[in-house]
């Protein structure tokens, strides 16, 4: 056989391998999208959860959905329903058929400062971020876009569990926090609807089941977009004595800081200083609220600290400790 020959031979090979595993993957593919199909029609959210197009990825275990319409009830009253509508740009599931871990992430969810009664009634969503909503207004601002993600990683043998939540909302901020626990197998045994019924309605009975889960760290990250400065300047301008500046051509902002209230009041620097957060903390935080920009808090727990101890006490847990950077 010549050499032009087992060229041909090789090219051809590696052409039907491709067309092979091309074939495999969109079958996969396709497979992948008709049981995220079954999963929807088994939980009756065929209705509740519609869009444009959507992908499964076997590389990644992910499920991607354009153009996703909401529509779903999260708790009945009789005949009166709460709802969660509105329209995202796109959500990816990553972990797709993972039951222990799992990553959802979403984009262009739009919501107005100001909405009117309508809105209020057929979206949860608005009566739940009424006074962030409503701060956001203070601040000049007419709508916002929400962005972000919320996943989990569950070690079962163990019983731990880890969350993260991540929202991204334009002109205001962006947040990430993730809370490590153990113990956690009750959060896994009980209906997900009832536990929001318990957590509106009955919050004693929520921390009856859930009490002895246990923290065992947690960090949080907040990134800000200016608002904080706009809230700064606006309760400056509030609180500025402008009777004494009457010959001033123009009032600083730092003149006008000197008459606001905004940091942390000497009681609550009492509180929190009586072994909660460190003098480096306090400045952290204090710079944050009067300037905005960044702040990281990071929580170490001494031994696991069950929820229902934190709760419970007036003050942080003597056995967590807070670290604040900016």
């Amino acid at each position: 056989m010549s050499a032009l020959n087992n060229k041909n031979l090789i090219y051809g090979g590696a052409a039907g391998l491709a067309i092979v595993l091309a074939g495999g993957y969109f079958y996969a593919s396709a497979k992948g999208v008709e049981a995220f199909e079954d999963f929807l029609y088994d939980k009756d959210l065929t209705d509740a959860i519609r869009y444009d197009d959507a992908s499964y990825s076997p590389l990644s275990d992910s499920i991607a959905l354009k153009g996703v319409d909401l529509n779903i009830v999260v708790m009945e009253f009789g005949d009166q329903q709460q709802r969660i509508t509105g329209r995202l740009d796109r959500v990816k599931i990553a972990g797709a058929r993972d039951e222990n871990r799992k990553l959802i992430s979403f984009s262009g969810y739009e919501l107005v400062t100001d909405p009117d009664p309508t809105r209020i009634q057929e979206n949860m969503l608005y009566q739940m971020l009424a006074e962030p909503l409503k701060l956001a207004r203070t601040l000049g601002i007419k709508e916002t876009r929400l962005d972000g993600a919320v996943g989990y990683a569950y070690e079962r043998d163990d019983e731990k569990l880890t969350l993260t939540v991540e929202l991204d909302a334009e002109n205001l901020a962006r947040n990430a926090i993730e809370l490590r626990l153990q113990r956690t197998r009750p959060l896994f045994e009980i209906d997900p609807e009832k536990q929001i019924q318990a957590a509106i309605f009955a919050p004693q009975q929520l921390l009856a089941e859930f009490g002895r889960i246990e923290l065992v760290g947690a960090r949080a990250g907040l990134e800000d977009y200016g608002a904080f400065e706009r809230m700064a300047r606006l309760s400056a301008l509030g609180s500025y004595n402008y009777a004494t500046a009457l010959n001033e051509e123009e009032v600083p902002f730092e003149a006008m800081k000197a008459g606001m209230h905004v940091g942390v009041n000497p009681q609550m620097k009492q509180q929190v200083t009586e072994g909660d957060l460190d003098e480096d903390s306090i400045k952290a935080l204090q710079g944050f609220i009067e300037k905005g920009g960044n702040l990281e808090i990071e929580v170490e727990t001494k031994r696991p600290v069950r929820l229902a101890d934190l709760i419970k006490n007036d003050k942080l847990h003597r056995d967590i400790s807070i670290e604040i950077d900016d």
